[in-house]
């Protein structure tokens, strides 16, 4: 594994993340992750089948830190900063979501995981997307939210892949709401819509608890999981 030693997470660690919740740095720990043609920085933990979170703009993986110690009950838990944001490589180009979907693949296959779950939020919605168009069968699972994808909306969606695993589209009820599952209905069969009553864009912020019900629910472990 491509992977340098773990570091935990919290204020003292490489990543220096202060105001985490409470048993937070003894469930996670921050790494770098060799991820083909740059080095990630990940904060990992726990244990079960693998859940890749992919944070929007202009957040980091600190976006997701008050639902991953939950999340972490049930699975392992991945927050990555994405090329070029927090503590992840910085190079000059390579910033189209496929390529930034493309340095995901690199990393989960650093972490060994050769099939995992995805939930992208903001920008993190349309590499997460990238991500399942064109590596099927790598994604088990998909849950998108808050972001519109260019070309694929009504009335006139492009041509695009279908999204052959099941996915959760979710919004804030005083921001995108259903949008997300509207323009998912054009591309993929089994959609399931979540829209939070009160919220607004930043999900994981304003509605950490609903947040962690509804994708703990949507990612059950299933048989076809593979570590």
């Amino acid at each position: 594994m491509n992977s340098h030693p773990a570091i935990p997470e919290g204020p003292g660690s490489a990543s220096g993340a202060p105001n985490l919740p409470s048993g937070f740095t003894g469930t996670f720990s921050s790494r770098y992750v060799d991820a083909g043609q740059v080095r990630l920085h990940a904060v990992i933990g726990d244990d079960g089948p693998p859940l890749l979170l992919i944070h929007g703009w202009p957040g980091s993986r600190y976006y997701w830190r008050l639902v991953m110690p939950a999340l972490a009950r049930d699975f392992e838990v991945i927050a990555v900063d994405q090329r070029g944001i927090g503590l992840s490589d910085k190079p000059e180009g390579g910033y189209d979501a496929g390529t930034l979907a493309n340095d995901l693949v690199g990393l989960m296959d650093a972490l060994g995981h050769q099939q995992f779950s995805v939930v992208g939020v903001d920008t993190g919605m349309l590499i997460g997307y990238a991500l399942a168009a064109d590596h099927p069968e790598r994604v088990v699972r998909l849950a998108l939210g808050e972001a519109p994808l260019p070309g694929i909306s009504l009335p006139n969606p492009l041509i695009v892949p279908d999204q052959v695993m099941p996915v959760l589209a979710m919004g804030g009820a005083e921001s995108l709401g259903a949008m997300t599952a509207d323009t998912m209905r054009l591309t993929a069969d089994d959609v399931q819509t979540l829209v939070i009553p009160g919220v607004g864009h930043w999900l994981a912020e304003q509605a950490p608890e609903q947040l962690v019900a509804a994708l703990t629910e949507f990612f059950a472990p299933t048989p076809e999981l593979v570590r």
